[in-house]
């Protein structure tokens, strides 16, 4: 009779550790399907990317200026209408936003477009867009410019256009000395 008392026992600790376990599951399932389901205040703003990391080449000319456009998207999840508003920190000259102040209704979102521009300067620029009271860390990159700068050499010197010609009639004469030599060996 012990030993059935001790299977008992055994059933009833298990037993009583299965319905701890369903108690602590049923209080923990409404809390769990609320924050999911519900999109109230809690939530609130909502910015997508929170970083942004970028490599840039240095400009080195005035004419030729390195921009990328990145979209940070803002969503609302307040009840009401938020006012949102845009400003970038240490990104002075560097960022253009595309819409600084806007209204964003409930549920609502909007996909914000900001251009980066590569400064004349190598080196890392760390910043931050603030979307309302959510940030944007920003990271730049900025790489020295690995090719000389682009310009045409026949527009800003004459002397390359004539190399140029002359280096033109010489593979013409050139040509036809060899077709000149062949009739004459075929001849």
């Amino acid at each position: 009779m012990g030993v059935v008392l001790r299977v008992d026992k055994m059933k009833f600790k298990k037993n009583i550790l299965i319905f701890g376990l369903l108690i602590l599951i049923a209080f923990l399932l409404p809390n769990i399907s609320a924050d999911v389901v519900d999109s109230d205040s809690s939530i609130g703003l909502v910015v997508s990317p929170t970083e942004i990391n970028l490599n840039l080449v240095a400009s080195s000319d005035s004419k030729e200026i390195t921009t990328v456009t990145r979209v940070i998207r803002v969503s609302n999840y307040f009840q009401n209408t938020a006012q949102i508003n845009i400003i970038q920190i240490g990104l002075e000259d560097m960022v253009l936003i595309e819409e600084t102040f806007f209204n964003l209704s409930s549920g609502q979102s909007k996909d914000v477009e900001v251009i980066f521009t590569a400064p004349s300067q190598e080196g890392v620029i760390n910043g931050k867009i603030l979307v309302g009271d959510r940030e944007v860390l920003v990271s730049l990159k900025v790489n020295p410019s690995l090719l000389l700068p682009i310009s045409d050499p026949l527009e800003e010197n004459p002397f390359p256009k004539s190399l140029i010609i002359i280096l033109i009639l010489i593979v013409i004469v050139s040509i036809i000395s060899r077709l000149i030599k062949k009739r004459k060996i075929t001849n």
